[in-house]
């Protein structure tokens, strides 16, 4: 009886616990007052509003075709450079004997071939003098492709049983020597010093129809030994042997 009566006084006082503090809850939550309220019911959209896509792209299509045009015509404003053949012509009474395309690789190579054998053939019109037989390739800097177009044009020109011979007046940076794999101890250096005469500086390439004269040494005063006077001697001595004299 005492047990069974321990156990009753505990379960009461835990059951007198409970209701006291669920009333305690229910007043707590009866007395709390929200002060949010609904003024309007939220919108539901199909689709994003923000960004507009369409208004995007149309105004950066017109802003792209406006920015292009104006860089397109800044950079044709600012543009001196030649373009092609015809503003040579319209500008140059000189006239034009063949265009050179870049050679990029073996695919832009037969056009490249071709447009020598137009300018060989174009050279062939030119009237037989002792003048036109002597051809001077130059540019402004070093590295636009002097000795690629006299190497080529040789070959060319040797193609039509022509004696053809190249003298190399780059005597501030030879480079002909390497274009024929030739050496380039003596040359034309040495035969306008009067060291060696002009058999001994022509040297021999693998085409029977061409020659080559390299620069030699290097001398300190280039431009003084080309006005020499035995600068017009070889060219006088080249011209009775040689159909073409490259320079």
């Amino acid at each position: 009886m005492t047990r069974l009566t321990r156990h009753f006084s505990v379960n009461e006082k835990v059951y007198s616990y409970l209701l006291e503090k669920r009333a305690e809850t229910a007043i707590l939550k009866s007395s709390t007052i929200s002060n949010a309220r609904i003024l309007d019911i939220a919108l539901n959209f199909s689709k994003p509003i923000k960004p507009k896509r369409v208004l995007i792209v149309l105004v950066g299509l017109i802003l792209g075709v406006i920015v292009g045009l104006a860089y397109a015509f800044l950079r044709e404003f600012f543009n001196n450079t030649i373009k092609n053949t015809e503003e040579i012509e319209k500008y140059s009474s000189i006239p034009i004997y063949g265009v050179i395309p870049f050679n990029k690789n073996k695919k832009t190579l037969s056009v490249f071939s071709e447009a020598f054998r137009s300018i060989r053939t174009n050279l062939q019109f030119l009237p037989q003098n002792e003048s036109s037989r002597i051809i001077s390739v130059t540019s402004t800097v070093s590295g636009e492709g002097k000795t690629t177009i006299v190497a080529k044009l040789g070959e060319i020109i040797s193609q039509t049983n022509k004696k053809v011979i190249v003298l190399d007046l780059d005597l501030r940076k030879a480079s002909v020597h390497k274009e024929f794999d030739l050496p380039n101890n003596i040359g034309m250096s040495n035969y306008l010093t009067g060291q060696n005469s002009l058999n001994e500086v022509i040297k021999k390439t693998s085409n029977d129809f061409v020659d080559v004269i390299t620069t030699g040494p290097l001398p300190p005063n280039p431009s003084e030994l080309i006005l020499n006077e035995n600068m017009k001697n070889i060219l006088d001595e080249l011209k009775k042997s040689y159909d073409y004299i490259l320079i």
